[in-house]
């Protein structure tokens, strides 16, 4: 896996290099959000529909969120649910392999009035397709490339030993042209049931209730526990493992 150089200097001239090749680079430094601690911000310039950074952390498949349990409690909100029911826990990222663009589990969300200017979309490594008797037949990420992926499966079974499959994480997309020194803000998206902190305000209130009311309608959960215990519990009902 990829380690961070040990000279702060390599770090700047291959900082510098990624921003001559790609346009921009991340920085981590002070938010200009009153209360908010550290933020992330743009070295350079992003255009719409680009990814500017990805979310590090250990992946939990639906399985693993049934089978394991989520890593509750998590009050400093270093995980993030997806769509499809996986979860991402950002707080082993320092263990995990070195990309100066897995600092997306640093964002903050946008204070009151303002929008944000990115959103976040699951991503899945491509990890070929293995077939018994042809090989594979998709493409699988770049070989050369996996060393960067800031994401490690929760669990090393046998399945993940004979197959090697690469674990899900999550991109963050601009919603529109970015400046050099911009801070990255993206929309939380907290259960709006949920006891939310005092500097949490809803970019889209209506938004997120359909939202929340599409994973469990009609049950009146409190936070991201009760909604992955509500999980488990209709899984057993149907029957199913995962």
């Amino acid at each position: 896996p990829a380690r961070r150089p040990d000279s702060d200097a390599v770090l700047a001239a291959a900082e510098e290099h990624l921003r001559r090749e790609l346009g921009f680079t991340l920085e981590l430094r002070r938010s200009a959000i009153p209360g908010a601690g550290d933020g992330v911000f743009l070295r350079g310039a992003a255009e719409p529909g680009g990814v500017v950074g990805i979310f590090p952390g250990t992946f939990y498949r639906v399985l693993d969120v049934i089978t394991i349990g989520p890593p509750f409690p998590d009050p400093n909100h270093c995980m993030m649910a997806r769509p499809d029911g996986t979860l991402l826990d950002s707080r082993d990222a320092p263990k995990l392999p070195f990309n100066p663009y897995a600092l997306c589990h640093m964002l903050n969300h946008p204070p009151k009035g303002v929008e944000p200017n990115v959103v976040q979309i699951p991503y899945e490594f491509p990890s070929g397709r293995w077939w018994w008797l042809g090989g594979l037949s998709r493409p699988r990420f770049p070989k050369h490339l996996q060393r960067y992926i800031p994401n490690a499966f929760i669990a090393d079974t046998f399945y993940h030993r004979l197959f090697k499959p690469l674990p899900g994480t999550t991109a963050f997309v601009a919603l529109r042209p970015l400046r050099d020194g911009e801070e990255l803000l993206v929309d939380y998206r907290f259960n709006p049931r949920a006891n939310n902190p005092e500097w949490y305000h809803p970019v889209d209130l209506a938004q997120n209730e359909a939202m929340y009311e599409d994973i469990a309608p009609g049950v009146d959960y409190s936070d991201l526990e009760a909604l992955f215990g509500v999980k488990r519990r209709r899984r057993r009902r149907r029957g199913m493992t995962g």
